[in-house]
């Protein structure tokens, strides 16, 4: 785990514009895109920083810790790295490689703990059933 102070000096360092400190990702489970920082990749420390913008296996799943405001428990995801960049904002577009099918179920089967995304979605859909059965007893209750 990174320090205090080497934190600060790569913040330093990425208001300069020298150091990479973010990836552009997509999301196994959703294939949807975002940009994240690299800190949040396991596999990516102070020891093992990348050195340009295609230092990572692209034909790789990486894991990443990940909350949103459409995902506000901090959960652990599957990602596939485009690209690193110095900024959030890079124009650089990131090329996905097409990963086969037994990358992804190895990723998959390796990966199978429950996470807590996972229990918060269970919980999401616990709730609309419930709901929607209040609303089939109320229209009941109506007739």
């Amino acid at each position: 785990m990174a320090s205090d102070s080497d934190t600060s000096q790569r913040d330093e360092d990425n208001e300069e514009g020298n150091e990479l400190c973010f990836a552009k990702v997509k999301f196994i489970c959703d294939n949807s895109k975002d940009v994240i920082p690299i800190k949040d990749i396991k596999g990516f420390d102070v020891d093992n920083w990348p050195e340009n913008i295609y230092d990572f296996d692209k034909k790789n799943i990486y894991t990443c810790t990940y909350k949103n405001k459409l995902n506000p428990v901090e959960a652990e995801y599957g990602i596939q790295i485009g690209l690193f960049s110095v900024s959030k904002t890079t124009t650089d577009r990131p090329r996905f490689a097409k990963l086969n099918k037994s990358i992804i179920d190895t990723y998959n089967e390796d990966n199978s703990t429950s996470t807590d995304h996972e229990k918060y979605e269970d919980e999401k859909v616990q709730e609309q059933k419930a709901k929607a059965e209040q609303k089939k007893l109320l229209l009941i209750k109506k007739k």
